[in-house]
């Protein structure tokens, strides 16, 4: 979020130069290999996740929902899944099971979100799938934008999305242009493009270097020790 500057200035409609460049904006300065794949985040980031099923979207999004709890409260939506094994071995093998940071829900209906939202408990929240409330209300993008986004706007939004067999974002590309970055997951491998750069994050090693062991050698150096061989579902 904006500083004090901003506070000065909001009542205008127009920016000098000047008072455009004296506006300061909080971001996450992120480290232990995080910061390979987003750069210095906003503090209220709007972030895009998608990716097959079985290539560890989900789980990507719990390490970095767990990594995220460093900066704040993580709220993780599985509106999809709900709450079953898959769920449980998922929250564990990130590190989230001990965390008094992160908390887990399996409502479905944007009332239950809006609440939430309004209870400022949570500076990221995490919806799993998103197309689950498209497809059950048909909110248009623009429309959560303005009831979610705009209406809390420190809060950090991880939307995950849901594609198709050819691996094309699943619904419409709109919903693409009101996040700051796009994430994509393939054969265990987050890859980020966007307003924060571009990176990676290897979801499970032991996999992703058995899949696609050319891209592997070309992000992990020889000489890096390997991380324990875990089961990503």
């Amino acid at each position: 979020m904006a500083k004090n500057s901003v506070k000065n200035l909001k009542n205008k409609r127009t920016l000098t130069s000047a008072e455009l460049m004296s506006l300061e904006f909080d971001t996450l300065h992120f480290d232990d290999g995080w910061e390979n794949f987003l750069q210095n985040p906003a503090i209220n980031m709007k972030i895009g996740i998608s990716g097959n099923p079985k290539n560890g979207k989900t789980a990507g999004a719990c390490q970095l929902a767990a990594y995220l709890t460093n900066f704040g409260k993580v709220l993780y939506n599985f509106a999809d899944q709900g709450y079953n094994k898959n769920t449980l071995d998922l929250w564990a093998l990130a590190g989230l099971d001990k965390n008094k940071n992160a908390e887990a829900s399996d409502f479905q209906t944007l009332e239950a979100l809006d609440a939430e939202c309004a209870s400022g408990k949570f500076q990221f929240i995490f919806i799993d799938l998103i197309n689950g409330y498209i497809d059950r209300t048909k909110i248009k993008p623009h429309e959560f934008e303005d009831r979610f986004l705009k209406k809390y706007p420190n809060i950090s939004f991880i939307l995950i999305f849901e594609v198709t067999k050819q691996g094309s974002f699943k619904g419409d590309q709109k919903w693409m242009h009101i996040v700051d970055a796009i994430i994509e997951v393939k054969d265990y491998l987050m890859q980020s493009r966007g307003r924060y750069g571009s990176g990676y994050h290897i979801v499970w090693e032991e996999q992703f270097k058995k899949i696609n062991p050319k891209k592997y050698a070309e992000l992990v150096p020889a000489e890096q020790t390997k991380s324990p061989s875990v089961l990503y579902l």
